[in-house]
């Protein structure tokens, strides 16, 4: 089998004033299996006519002796149920993705010295299981169907004060950062669905989600 990804990305960057700069970013990314079980569809093609033309012939197996036929429905469904997969996505895959990134430095007045900035990630919903249809007699995933949890915002922010020491010779740099502003809350990663309600999310696993956090840095450069 194959697994396909496609996408592509932009970024730009700007300082938007001398001491003002800001980045913004967005990228699309697509991963999916394909062309699955290409030796046995090849086969299947060229030569199941040929073997279903004596259905009731006798093939010795590791359990015994079994009609083409049987073999044939074993192997054919077989094939079925793999082949339907194709077109699955990647597990959490999150296809859209935007990133805004800005700081700004004060470098007179009474903030002389002090910097601020600002961090905002967006990343699109992502795909955590199927629901199921019937191939061949059996539930398997649906990849025309997949289940999705929600988009997930993440907010940072800065604020830094740089002062030189000891007559310009060190630089000290005092930094406090703030992550994932208002926190993230649980959301599921896995999901999966069952025979007797094939289109219901059941959530399987669960992602605890990450509480806001911070710190603080004092860095002195020589």
């Amino acid at each position: 089998q194959d697994v396909v990804s496609k996408g592509w990305e932009l970024q730009f960057t700007t300082n938007i004033t001398r001491n003002w700069r800001a980045s913004v970013s967005y990228s699309h990314f697509a991963t999916e299996l394909a062309n699955i079980a290409p030796t046995s569809g090849r086969l299947i093609a060229q030569y199941r006519d040929k073997w279903m033309a004596t259905p009731n012939a006798l093939i010795g197996t590791g359990s015994g002796a079994r009609t083409v036929a049987v073999v044939d429905n074993l192997v054919y469904n077989s094939y079925l149920i793999t082949k339907a997969q194709e077109g699955a996505r990647t597990m959490n895959e999150r296809q859209n993705k935007f990133t805004f990134v800005t700081n700004y430095d004060f470098t007179e007045g009474l903030l002389k010295g002090f910097g601020v900035g600002a961090n905002a990630i967006w990343e699109d919903k992502a795909s955590t299981g199927y629901a199921l249809k019937q191939v061949a007699g059996s539930w398997v995933p649906d990849p025309a169907h997949p289940f999705f949890t929600g988009s997930l915002l993440r907010l940072g922010a800065s604020v830094g004060y740089n002062h030189k020491l000891f007559h310009d010779k060190i630089n000290w740099r005092l930094q406090l950062n703030v992550y994932n502003i208002g926190g993230i809350n649980p959301y599921v990663v896995r999901a999966s669905a069952a025979s007797t309600a094939p289109t219901i999310m059941i959530p399987t696993y669960m992602n605890r989600g990450t509480p806001q956090g911070w710190s603080l840095t004092s860095t002195f450069n020589f």
